[in-house]
């Protein structure tokens, strides 16, 4: 399903328009979904709705600093690190190993 965002209010109906990713940044989500894949399905409800919201601010985030054309992989690997600290019970040392491995593969992205 497609996020939408409200353009006009009408008499009484809103009139929405999809808001459409770019390249990179579906790209990047593909890259986060590969961190978080095998936790996902287990999380509550509500965290999973909390995860995907931060996650979705979060590609956004990281696809502004790779379009700046400077090198942000520890900014990148800061943000992805927060991020996953969603995910319950998991160890903070893989965490920060995941974040680091997939800001890398961001940063590859960029070239």
């Amino acid at each position: 399903m497609l996020p939408y965002i409200m353009l006009k209010y009408r008499q009484n109906s809103i009139v929405t328009t999809p808001i459409t990713k770019s390249q990179l940044r579906l790209a990047i989500e593909r890259i986060m979904e590969q961190s978080a894949s095998e936790y996902y399905p287990g999380m509550p409800p509500r965290l999973q709705k909390k995860f995907s919201e931060l996650g979705d601010r979060v590609s956004l985030k990281i696809e502004k600093l790779l379009l700046t054309k400077k090198n942000h992989i520890v900014d990148i690997a800061h943000i992805l690190h927060e991020w996953l600290k969603l995910i319950p019970q998991a160890s903070p040392y893989y965490l920060e190993q995941e974040a680091k491995i997939r800001a890398d593969e961001m940063v590859r992205l960029q070239n």
